[in-house]
């Protein structure tokens, strides 16, 4: 079923039928996605069959724990964009799965009254083919004493001129402390996933700052270069 926005502009996203109509304004013929199976599809389905399982477990050993989080609500958005509010299981799940879903970081307790950690502030993004430095993804940033556990993720080389990448596109390549300021590398994973990087196309970064004892996530900041020589 598709999801539609009335206002002053139709917004529809989803399948009617035969037909699949996306959230730019185009349709298309409906075709049967291909099911990609790898460790990474494997590693996230994983993930979601042990938090289903032990959210069942969690309701069953203490109704109580379970009641707070449905009376618990954060704010997240949906595939418009627009800000929505998701409680109980699905805010469990998604904070467990913030901490890497790391058994022995188990979230129990909803964070009541604890805000999320401030973004962190990227100063600078460079991806360099050759020099100064091969196969490196130069990030600059100043020092944030809540990031000790930020999650950098990035694209593969794109267009120059793309401004707004797909959420898929962003691919996870470190965990890194970031409270002190300064000039990081990144990018031994971005060439396992991607390959070498091609000159004068555009990577993007995103970085998400973790509070590992509650599971919320700040505002994610991100940043673009052009790779150069």
């Amino acid at each position: 079923m598709a999801l539609r926005i009335t206002g002053d502009n139709l917004q529809v996203s989803g399948r009617t039928s035969g037909n699949v109509i996306m959230k730019n304004g185009r349709e298309r013929g409906f075709s049967v996605p291909k099911n990609v199976i790898n460790k990474k599809t494997g590693d996230q389905k994983a993930a979601l069959q042990l938090w289903s399982t032990l959210w069942k477990d969690l309701v069953l050993a203490d109704s109580s724990i379970a009641e707070a989080w449905k009376n618990f609500q954060m704010l997240t958005s949906d595939r418009f964009g627009q800000p929505v509010y998701i409680s109980g299981k699905a805010a469990w799940v998604r904070l467990n799965i913030n901490v890497d879903c790391d058994l022995s970081r188990f979230i129990l307790q909803p964070p009541v009254g604890i805000s999320p950690p401030p973004p962190l502030q990227i100063t600078d993004f460079k991806a360099h083919v050759i020099y100064p430095i091969p196969k490196r993804l130069l990030l600059t940033h100043l020092g944030n004493p809540f990031a000790k556990n930020t999650k950098i993720y990035t694209t593969k080389c794109l267009s120059p001129g793309t401004t707004k990448p797909k959420e898929s596109e962003f691919k996870f390549q470190a965990l890194r402390d970031f409270t002190a300021a300064g000039t990081d590398t990144i990018g031994k994973n971005w060439f396992t996933n991607f390959g070498n990087v091609r000159i004068y196309t555009k990577i993007f970064l995103r970085a998400v700052v973790i509070d590992f004892a509650t599971g919320l996530a700040s505002i994610p900041v991100e940043i673009s270069c052009i790779t150069q020589r």
